[in-house]
């Protein structure tokens, strides 16, 4: 799914690293961030080309996770 969000000359443009790698990825602050029941007002995301080798839409962060409170029930499947 796109989110329409490009990226503009104010844009912070940081170097990350994970298990897969290092990508360059820009940062926004966009309004309002909702998965399921969980809403943050004004938080800052990370957007990225994403090339994994497979169909990804998008990596839920642990500090969206913490923010909000949310419990991973990995038996389930779902987050509380």
């Amino acid at each position: 799914m796109a989110i329409g969000l490009q990226f503009e000359s104010q844009d912070v443009v940081r170097r990350i690293s994970g298990v897969g790698g290092s990508e360059f990825v820009f940062t926004k602050h966009v309004d309002c961030l909702v998965l399921g029941c969980f809403e943050l007002i004004d938080f800052e995301i990370e957007i990225g080309t994403m090339d994994y080798g497979f169909a990804i839409d998008g990596i839920i962060g642990i500090n969206f996770l913490r923010q909000v409170g949310a419990c991973i029930d990995l038996a389930k499947l779902e987050i509380d």
